[in-house]
């Protein structure tokens, strides 16, 4: 996925590339996906706030 998402599709357009992938959000787990909410909204926000 990393190289299709990030070498074929961004090329050479960006300077760095990197994927965060974001895990247990899946909709048969929702007691571990509540669990994770907290935790990937400040992961989410502490990489927007480094752009």
């Amino acid at each position: 996925m990393n190289t299709v998402m990030l070498g074929d599709r961004i090329r050479n357009r960006a300077q760095e590339k990197e994927m965060i992938i974001l895990d247990g959000t899946t909709r048969w787990d929702e007691e571990l996906r509540n669990d994770k909410v907290k935790e990937h909204l400040k992961t989410a926000y502490n990489l927007g706030l480094n752009l």
